[in-house]
């Protein structure tokens, strides 16, 4: 079968973590900024994990197997950090969180990607669902404005041999600095490097789904709710742009003659004109002549706003 339209990449090494238990739904739910109140088999929930102040600390998806059997898979913060991060919080709860290293990841994006896994899989994953054979579960990628799956190989080999068969039969191998800059244009910011441990959800657009406002009490519920409710953010995150040397990460942004920092850098990627990034920005300042390492920068669309 020969394909199209189709960008692939490989990254290998990674781990996600099991959490097994009676109470491994509750306490999911306590911590995870997504709704996981109607968990069932073939659940994937996209949210944060945050703290106590409400900001952020990692996302990740969470997968349910069955009522008392989850796995969480993150590809910006390591398994072995977040499983600290939560055993922090078991108190009495019967939960048992452990690592589970050696896992492989292809992602697809791309126009013919959906065609493709309706084929292999026989169907695609639905929204928030996913999809497991004996080699790989697949579920809807971050990673572009279109068509995008992530798929996850227990066996390196396995994914090696898939990578090959997709690029063999047309696909086009991309890096990770490509994947990034299409995440960019999508609006989809990373956790923890672009939106991280000073900064609240609200300041990318990310509460309503990504952080439920419906659901019981959760970790950080209280900051989040008093923003959503009753004021506004004084930041937000956007795509900035400039034409010059890609800048040095983090970067502080400045506006000649002025002492206000208007913000800051968190990422930049190399283009054909120059480089595109996202940047923390104060939002009384996105008018401004804002400066990076002493060239003017673009400012471009609000992150978590396509």
């Amino acid at each position: 079968m020969m394909i199209s339209k189709i960008n692939i990449y490989k990254a290998s090494s990674l781990s996600s973590l099991s959490v097994m238990g009676e109470d491994a739904a509750a306490f999911l739910n306590s911590q995870f900024s997504a709704d996981l109140r109607q968990p069932h088999p073939g659940l994937c929930a996209y949210g944060l994990w945050l703290d106590a102040k409400g900001k952020v600390q990692a996302d990740s998806w969470v997968l349910c197997r069955d009522a008392e059997t989850y796995e969480i898979l993150s590809l910006g913060t390591e398994a072995a950090i977040l499983k600290e991060k939560l055993e922090k919080h078991i108190i009495a709860d019967d939960v048992v969180i452990e690592l589970m290293n050696g896992l492989s990841l292809l992602m697809l994006q791309g126009e013919g990607a959906e065609k493709f896994v309706d084929e292999l899989l026989g169907e695609v994953p639905e929204k928030e669902g996913f999809i497991e054979t004996e080699e790989t579960l697949c579920f809807l990628g971050r990673s572009s404005r279109g068509a995008n799956y992530n798929f996850f190989y227990r066996d390196n080999l396995a994914a090696n041999a898939a990578f090959g068969q997709l690029e063999a039969a047309g696909a086009e191998a991309i890096d990770w600095g490509q994947i990034e800059l299409s995440r960019i244009a999508a609006g989809i910011p990373a956790i923890p490097q672009e939106l991280g441990v000073s900064d609240l959800p609200g300041e990318a657009g990310l509460v309503g789904v990504e952080v439920c406002t419906t659901k019981g009490c959760f970790l950080g519920q209280e900051s989040i709710l008093r923003m959503h409710n009753l004021g506004r953010a004084r930041r937000g995150l956007y795509a900035v742009s400039g034409e010059g040397s890609t800048p040095s990460i983090p970067s502080p942004l400045v506006v000649a003659g002025d002492k206000r920092q208007p913000g800051e850098l968190r990422s930049a990627y190399v283009t054909a004109s120059g480089w595109v990034g996202v940047a923390m920005l104060k939002l009384d300042r996105l008018e401004a002549d804002i400066e990076c390492e002493g060239q003017r920068i673009k400012v471009g669309h609000a992150m978590g706003s396509s």
